[in-house]
């Protein structure tokens, strides 16, 4: 068993991000591969050659990385046959989350699977899915092998809940962390930053599936109970200067303990959007007194908000 040798490896390591910069950004690559969110606006998932344009677009403004899954659908197989053949992206942060199964074989026949189509013999993080596969001896022992012959840089899980970051800790796979964190959780995972300050953490689910930026009144029925923080978080960013996918980004952006964000896009045009919107929100960053004055404003309509209405796992589509 290697938990407590990874756990200290882990404690080495550390998150990647130094005093003063901001995150990186990642483009999210679920909708590049399945029907993808409660509020779209397009289908990118249908489409190669709109896949392919969405990632030219993210190098274009310069997005550090991607965050892809094997559970992605088509998603990793198109982000393989862009990245063949352009060695100018060897320095993009591959980070991808498996789940594991119950054998190390059968494991092991994912990875070569998974990595052959991603054209890509090693990945900056490797995350379980399931945070409680790592429990597993089989599991944990192809991770750690994988860590060994440099295959993988970082492993760590995909969490909703504090619980499932413990034993990911105790068991050597918190060298990156992968958790929902935006306007309305950040009270949630504040409490949890002691645990987190090793990690390479990835912020997910920033926009909350595009609930934060769709008009109060549009929201789908199954969010529908969110529109009156939907409409005071929107009223705080206003007062701010701020548009909607702006103070989204500000809210997550100026957390020290977070490494990075993690955004998905049904269009160039959507790319082009949040990389402005990133752009204003690192400029925002630096103003002090205004920045403390927007989170503590995000900070009292997030007190408000039903925890339960803002996990996904329980909305009704």
């Amino acid at each position: 068993m290697e938990g407590a040798s990874g756990a200290s490896r882990a404690s080495k390591v550390g998150c990647g991000r130094a005093d003063g910069e901001a995150p990186v950004l990642l483009l999210g690559t679920a909708q590049l591969g399945l029907p993808y969110g409660i509020v779209r606006e397009g289908a990118p998932s249908e489409s190669d050659a709109e896949v392919a344009s969405i990632l030219e677009e993210a190098v274009a403004h310069g997005f550090g990385g991607v965050d892809t899954a094997t559970a992605y659908g088509s998603a990793p197989r198109r982000l393989g046959a862009f990245l063949r053949g352009r060695p100018e992206l060897s320095s993009w942060r591959i980070c991808t989350k498996l789940i594991a199964g119950d054998s190390a074989s059968s494991l092991r026949d994912l990875w070569e699977g998974h990595t052959r189509e991603l054209g890509r013999e090693s990945v900056f993080a490797l995350l379980l899915h399931r945070p409680c596969e790592a429990d597993r001896p089989p599991v944990r022992d192809f991770c750690f092998e994988l860590r060994r012959t440099m295959r993988v840089e970082r492993l760590g899980v995909s969490v909703y809940e504090a619980g499932e970051l413990e034993l990911a800790l105790r068991l050597g796979f918190g060298e990156a962390v992968e958790l929902p964190l935006n306007a309305f959780s950040l009270p949630r995972w504040e409490g949890e930053a002691s645990m987190l300050r090793d990690s390479f953490v990835i912020a997910r689910s920033v926009f909350l599936q595009g609930v934060l930026l769709r008009a109060p009144s549009e929201l789908p029925s199954g969010v529908r109970g969110l529109s009156e923080c939907v409409a005071r978080f929107q009223g705080v960013c206003a007062s701010h200067g701020l548009s909607p996918i702006e103070g989204a980004l500000c809210a997550v952006a100026g957390v020290p303990w977070v490494s990075a964000v993690a955004v998905g896009a049904d269009s160039r045009r959507q790319v082009g959007e949040i990389a402005d919107a990133w752009g204003v929100a690192r400029g925002f960053l630096q103003s002090g007194s205004d920045m403390a004055s927007f989170l503590e404003g995000v900070g009292e309509v997030a007190s408000s908000a039903d925890p339960s209405a803002i996990d996904p796992r329980l909305w009704k589509r």
